[in-house]
């Protein structure tokens, strides 16, 4: 098995428990429910797509196929971006909801996005390696970042509610909501300003993945046949990864203001390392 970072391994970790959660519960995922009832197919699809999402994940840990397996899962991610995500934004502008939606899943498809880039990249005979070109790259770095001030909105405006995610032991969890929308929006600026993006994404990668260990892990444990709690446990988990696979991209950056001025115009992708 040949990883590019731990944000692939996690990035296949939460795509695979998404397909889990659709084969046993022969349903699309939650956080895609907006698939209408009258869809031709709709169960049958459901199961697809169930077990696309696994078997595509699966690939990813599988050194042979795993460009193409990354490739699939990446189209399909874009697939229910424009599908399903886009069409509630047109009706319903102003929807923070919506809008949450849709940065979401515009961060996994980013994430997927240069995860090919990064596999193309060491493997210079595959046919896919105009993907890794520096300037596709940047435009994805650059989707990924205007995702970030949408999510972090979505802390300020649904911001009891994103308190009441938050452990009881922690203090001051309307503040931390706040506290973490503000972060998401900071990060976000400074990678479509270029100004310290790899500390800013660095930062980003860490606070999802505490998410994942202090808010949706004993969430899970604490109601381990629920659905939902699993459901945002692999999203959180597939988003970290998807956060530390754009990190990647600035391994060779400085981490300080003098980034800006050794910034080159377009991201490189990173060099894949046996693991």
């Amino acid at each position: 098995m040949r990883l590019t970072s731990v944000g692939q391994l996690l990035y296949a970790i939460g795509f695979l428990s998404l397909g889990a959660l659709g084969l046993i519960f022969d349903d699309y995922a939650m956080n895609w429910q907006p698939v209408p009832s009258w869809f031709p197919a709709h169960d049958a699809l459901a199961y697809l797509s169930a077990l696309l999402l696994f078997g595509s994940a699966v690939g990813l840990l599988i050194r042979r196929v795993q460009i193409g397996a990354c490739i699939v899962l990446t189209g399909f991610l874009l697939l229910w971006l424009v599908a399903l995500r886009i069409p509630p934004l047109l009706t319903d502008f102003v929807s923070a909801i919506n809008w949450l939606g849709f940065a979401e899943t515009l961060e996994m498809v980013t994430g997927g996005w240069i995860l090919i880039g990064a596999l193309t990249n060491a493997n210079p005979q595959s046919r896919f390696t105009w993907i890794a070109r520096p300037g596709n790259l940047r435009i994805a770095t650059l989707l990924f970042g205007a995702s970030l001030p949408l999510i972090g909105l979505s802390h300020f405006v649904y911001a009891k509610e994103t308190a009441q995610m938050i452990p009881d032991w922690f203090p001051a969890r309307l503040d931390l909501a706040y506290l973490t929308g503000g972060g998401h929006i900071a990060a976000g600026i400074a990678v479509l300003l270029n100004v310290l993006p790899r500390l800013a994404v660095t930062l980003e990668t860490c606070m999802m993945g505490s998410f994942v260990l202090l808010l949706h892990i004993p969430a899970v444990i604490s109601d381990p046949t629920s659905r939902f709690q699993w459901t945002m446990l692999s999203v959180a988990t597939a988003i970290t990864g998807a956060a530390a696979i754009v990190a990647k991209q600035f391994a060779n950056r400085p981490w300080g203001l003098d980034s800006m001025a050794r910034s080159k115009p377009a991201v490189k992708a990173p060099n894949v390392a046996q693991t």
